[in-house]
Parts: structure tokens; sequence; C-alpha cells
């Protein structure tokens, strides 16, 4: 699924993330320059921990921080 340049921002990444938590079909997820922040990172990664299905996500040209990306 390509969303790259939509804006999503980290109340869209909230979103999403929600939806990633009952995904078990979706393989590549595109983000990339989203105006996603370290908040939005944070929610994607917590959806990561329960999703197994999602095998490539491209973050790149994102504002998500050394910190987020390392948690």
């Amino acid at each position: 699924l390509h969303l790259q340049f939509n804006r999503l921002g980290d109340q869209g990444s909230q979103q999403l993330a929600a939806s990633l938590q009952h995904n078990i079909n979706l393989r590549i997820l595109d983000l990339h320059n989203n105006q996603i922040g370290d908040a939005g990172g944070q929610y994607l990664a917590t959806a990561l921990q329960t999703n197994s299905s999602l095998t490539v996500l491209d973050l790149s040209s994102n504002q998500i921080g050394d910190n987020t990306a390392q948690d």
C-alpha cells in the first residue's frame, strides 16, 4: 500500500496504527514523506508489536527522531 506524500502526520499515523493492529493481509506499507513525528512513530511501533504480516515499512523522509526510531 503506497501512501507516500499524504501529510498523514501524527494523528493520521495513530488511526493507521489502530488498523495495523488488526491487519492480517498487508505486507508492504510505504509512508515516506508524510510529516510523521515522534508521536506517530511511537503509535506505529506499538502497532507493529502485534502485527505479524507487515514485512516492509518505509518511514523515510519523516520527522521521527533517533530516540523514537530505536524504541
